[in-house]
This record gives C-alpha cells, sequence and structure tokens, in this order.
C-alpha cells in the first residue's frame, strides 16, 4: 500500500510541476486537451465576471485589472 501511494504522490508531484512548467515558462501554446490550467482559468474568469460590476467605467477597469495578479497568486496556491 505504502509503495502505491508513493508512486501515486510522486506522479501527483510531476504533474503539478509539467503543469506549472506549461503554464509559466513554455514560450508557446500548448495542444494537450486535458489541462488544468485552462480549466481553472475558464471556470474563475467566468464567475469573476458575472459578480462584477456591470455597467463600463472605471470602477469596472480597476475590477477587472485585479484579475491577473489575484488569480496567479491562487494558481500557485492551488498548485
Amino acid at each position: 500500500m505504502r509503495v502505491a501511494a508513493l508512486v501515486a504522490g510522486v506522479a501527483l508531484v510531476v504533474l503539478v510541476l509539467w503543469e506549472a512548467f506549461e503554464t509559466l515558462v513554455l514560450p508557446r501554446r500548448v495542444s494537450r486537451r486535458l489541462r488544468f490550467t485552462r480549466g481553472y482559468y475558464r471556470l474563475l474568469w467566468g464567475t469573476w465576471t458575472r459578480i462584477g460590476p456591470r455597467k463600463a467605467g472605471a470602477w469596472r477597469e480597476l475590477y477587472l485589472s485585479v484579475f491577473a495578479p489575484l488569480s496567479m497568486l491562487m494558481l500557485l496556491g492551488l498548485w
């Protein structure tokens, strides 16, 4: 049982490191279908825009500009 847990844990760590490399370092678009980061951003951006102010203006621009740095910090924490 310990060996199976060790193998699963190592595989999970390798998968997270590979995903982080593809997201942060790789200079080209990744063509893999199943990507954790892609789903994360689709879900989070949809939620973020629905919660925020609807009318165009300075407040909406400020609200939307906070998304990128905050989402990167949350993604690093999630990994």
